[in-house]
């Protein structure tokens, strides 16, 4: 991080910036207009999906973790019927995949050209799936099914 540390910054406003840096570069807006890190707010979806299908008699091969085409099974076998999320802030409801917000993005983009990129921002312990959509298993991948 270029002369980031040598203004007597601590290593805990070194993480911050380092957190917040991966938060607006990833960063995810709901229908309602609250932004997220886009790694953080597909856990609270896939969270609140897993919650809905506790109780329910769902079998094993269709339990998380989910993909598209298992979330595709659940619907097809009526295990699930809508798809409906909240906004951890407002609680507003949720039903469209999150958009990427371009102003965020390319604001932070410029913030951390001007203090230095971290080596490192990649989130550790998310994995995105394999065919490259963070939201398979938590948002169908096309708009035929109903939600």
């Amino acid at each position: 991080m270029r002369n980031l540390l040598s203004s007597n910054v601590s290593a805990i406003h070194v993480s911050y910036l380092v957190f917040h840096y991966l938060s607006f570069l990833t960063n995810k807006s709901l229908r309602c207009g609250h932004s997220f890190c886009g790694p953080c707010i597909r856990r609270c979806f896939s969270m609140r999906l897993e919650e809905q299908l506790q109780g329910r008699n769902v079998p094993d091969h269709l339990r998380p973790p989910l993909d598209n085409d298992k979330l595709e099974a659940l619907f097809e076998g009526s295990f699930i019927f809508i798809l409906m999320y909240r906004c951890p802030l407002c609680k507003a409801s949720i039903r469209e995949r999150p958009t990427e917000h371009l102003i965020l993005r390319d604001l932070s983009a410029q913030l951390f050209e001007a203090i230095g990129y971290p080596s490192d921002y990649a989130e550790k312990g998310f994995v995105v799936p394999e065919d490259g959509d963070i939201w398979s298993g938590v948002f169908p991948r096309n708009t035929s099914v109903s939600i």
